[in-house]
């Protein structure tokens, strides 16, 4: 059943089918907010968007073999803060009422938000900041926040505090011996553990639990390149590397060997969910 998400400061109401990802509108507008920063006026041509909205879908959105970058362009109209103009004549899909990426050229649509959000959100570098701010907190983890905002240049990002269950990062520290479940990096300083995180397999964004079936222990590189989809865990709790992803000779030390190895594993008890693995293989991995 869909649900939907609440943006507050750009009144947004994102369609989510239950734990599937849903990033092609909020990255869409997370771009257009990137441009008015920049002093771009209300309309982009959809040729504009088409390469840089393709290029964020490749590189944060979940792994397809084809992106569309159109579909958000023209169905954000229907959450009724996008505004499209020379769209009538532009005709759809034969499966869908979209409208051809051909046609959105050939007539030159062009899109952007309405006039009273542009005014509301455009004037106000507080609206700006929170409207930024909620569009990552819902939709990305925290890992990848600084990538989006480094990629799209985003200066008006206010950092706000995360709702996450206080008990879930020693829980999933404790149950896997305060190490790194792919390469063991164990540090401490006194009694505090550096650079060991609790990381949620299935994304808090996509109605993952705070519990220690969708917990793992990672450094905080391994955690990082994990949402990224560098690597995902099958259902046999071995490593998978992503055949899209490349280095040199410490990349070798730090990844490849470790590819079809098994995770160092918790507890029998507290082993990861294979549900909440699959959804990370289908969802994040990139393949």
């Amino acid at each position: 059943m869909g649900v939907n998400s609440k943006i507050m400061e750009l009144n947004l109401n994102v369609w989510k089918r239950g734990s599937q990802r849903a990033v092609h509108k909020p990255l869409l507008l997370l771009y257009a907010l990137s441009q008015y920063q920049k002093g771009h006026d209300r309309f982009f041509t959809y040729k504009e968007i088409d390469e840089p909205l393709r290029d964020l879908l490749i590189e944060f959105g979940p792994y397809r073999t084809s992106h569309h970058p159109e579909y958000p362009f023209w169905r954000l109209q229907n959450d009724g803060i996008w505004e499209l103009k020379n769209h009538e004549k532009a005709q759809p899909r034969s499966s869908n009422i979209d409208a051809k990426k051909s046609e959105l050229l050939k007539y030159g649509v062009a899109g952007g938000l309405n006039q009273k959000e542009f005014d509301d959100i455009v004037n106000s570098k507080d609206k700006m900041a929170r409207a930024i701010g909620e569009l990552l907190e819902e939709f990305f983890p925290e890992t990848i926040h600084d990538d989006i905002i480094e990629k799209l240049n985003i200066q008006e990002y206010l950092n706000k505090p995360h709702k996450r269950d206080p008990n879930f990062r020693q829980a999933v520290l404790t149950a896997y011996g305060y190490k790194c479940a792919i390469c063991g990096f164990d540090c401490r300083l006194g009694h505090a553990p550096i650079g060991l995180e609790a990381a949620h397999i299935q994304w808090h964004q996509n109605n993952g639990p705070s519990t220690i079936e969708n917990g793992i222990a990672l450094c905080s590189l391994h955690h990082k390149a994990f949402d990224r989809g560098v690597f995902t865990i099958n259902g046999c709790y071995r490593i998978q590397l992503s055949t899209n992803a490349y280095g040199g000779e410490i990349y070798k030390q730090l990844f490849s060997k470790f590819d079809n190895l098994e995770i160092n594993l918790p507890n029998s008890i507290f082993l990861p969910s294979k549900i909440f693995l699959k959804w990370h293989t289908l969802n994040i991995f990139q393949k």
